[in-house]
Formats: C-alpha cells, sequence, structure tokens
C-alpha cells in the first residue's frame, strides 16, 4: 500500500476535501486513501451440497455426493421425461454443476492435484494413487514380466504363462481412472475430466520390439462409444 500510494497517491493539489479524503480532524491534508477492492466470496460447493440435502431429503456430503450424481446421471439415461416431471428442481444447469464437483472430488480422491503436495516428507498424491490403483498395476506387471521371463523356455514353470493370451479384470470406472491416474494419462483419455462413462474399458498390450528387442506395452481404450490406440 505505501508503494502504492508513493506511486499514484495525487500531489498536485487537485484532491478535493470530503470527496476525495474524509474531512476529519487528524486526516492528513490531500491524503488519499487507496481502497482495497474485494469481491463478497461465495462458498458454491457447501451452498450446493445445503440446496441438495434439502431437495433430497438426507444429508448430502463429500462422501455421498456420487450417489446422488450417479443416480441423476442414470435416471437421464433411462427416464430421463419422469425425472424432470416428478422433479421440478433438476435442470441441465444444476446436473452440470454438479459433474464439475464430482469431478474435483475424485481427482482428489485418487491423488490428481496442481502440484505435489509433500506431508513429513510423502508425497500424498503419489501415495493415494498407490493405494487405490497400486495393486491391479502390481499384479499387471508381474504377469508381463513373467510372460517376457518365460519367452522361448518350455520349463514346468512356464507352461502356465506360455500359452496365455488373454488375461481380464472386472473393473469400476473407480479402478479404469485409478490406473489412468497411476500413468498421468487420466485427462488425456477422459474429455473433459472425471470418471469414464459407463461400458468404459482399456486393454493393454504387451510387445516386443523386433529392432531393438525391448517390451513395449500400448494401451486401447473404451470410452463411451469412442476407441483409442496410445503407445
Amino acid at each position: 500500500m505505501a508503494n502504492i500510494l508513493g506511486m499514484y497517491g495525487p500531489s498536485d493539489g487537485r484532491a478535493k476535501s470530503d470527496v476525495d479524503y474524509p474531512d476529519v480532524a487528524g486526516w492528513p491534508k490531500g491524503f488519499v486513501p487507496i481502497a482495497i477492492h474485494t469481491v463478497d466470496g461465495n462458498d458454491y460447493v457447501a451452498t450446493l451440497l445445503a440446496n441438495l440435502t434439502e431437495l433430497c431429503g438426507q444429508t448430502v456430503s463429500m462422501d455421498n455426493f456420487w450417489v446422488i450424481r450417479d443416480s441423476l446421471l442414470v435416471e437421464q439415461i433411462h427416464k430421463n421425461n419422469t425425472l424432470r416431471e416428478r422433479n421440478k428442481w433438476f435442470s441441465d444447469d444444476l446436473f452440470k454443476r454438479m459433474t464439475a464437483v464430482h469431478d474435483k472430488i475424485h481427482e482428489y480422491q485418487n491423488g490428481v492435484y496442481g502440484k505435489p503436495i509433500i506431508m513429513n516428507g510423502l508425497d500424498i498424491g503419489n501415495e493415494l494413487q498407490k493405494i487405490r490403483g497400486g495393486s491391479m498395476f502390481n499384479d499387471l506387471k508381474m504377469h508381463m514380466d513373467i510372460k517376457l521371463q518365460c519367452s522361448n523356455q518350455s520349463g514346468s514353470n512356464c507352461k502356465w504363462i506360455n500359452g496365455l493370451k488373454y488375461y481380464v479384470y472386472s473393473a469400476h470406472d473407480s479402478t479404469i481412472y485409478a490406473f489412468f491416474a497411476i500413468l498421468g494419462i487420466q485427462n488425456k483419455v477422459i474429455s473433459p475430466t472425471g470418471y469414464p462413462e459407463y461400458t468404459a474399458a482399456t486393454f493393454i498390450e504387451l510387445w516386443r520390439n523386433r529392432t531393438d528387442n525391448q517390451p513395449y506395452f500400448k494401451t486401447v481404450k473404451r470410452i463411451g462409444a469412442q476407441y483409442d490406440r496410445n503407445q
């Protein structure tokens, strides 16, 4: 403030008493205060939770927010007209605002932050990703490692893996998102953001390059009705 007053405070005598500055005893003559402009805060998330609590007849919090949002999503898919006829409070704008909060909650739960958050020497985002998706990722890596180790080997301990061409996990949208988050590609393969749509699937293919004999993997994803291949 001192720097702003020094640079921009009027010093040419044009300031008018009781107009540009208070006409009170003790106020420096010609000293024009620079107002700090503020905008009233609006906790739109808390307001949204309070409104949904009233509309739904039960407490809606960050923990069960997904239940309400997912229910409304399913009802729009299967009974859209009935949903809107019986619930006049529902609108596309409300669902859009709910989805924005819903997606941000899932990002935080999966350790996806704008920058690393370190506490007690631990990267919280990295730890959350390991907890939510690490077990499946490690199991997938284990099968790939064994497949590579048993390549061109016919021992008894390799028979089961040599004939294995397809290994599948039955997963939820949260499982797929956790896997994408570990790879750091969640925002690249899911547009615009948030959990993948229902019927989403991803395939991980193990390849070996004939030139350098090094292993690689490719992912093929199905998000909604869209297929895409990434290396």
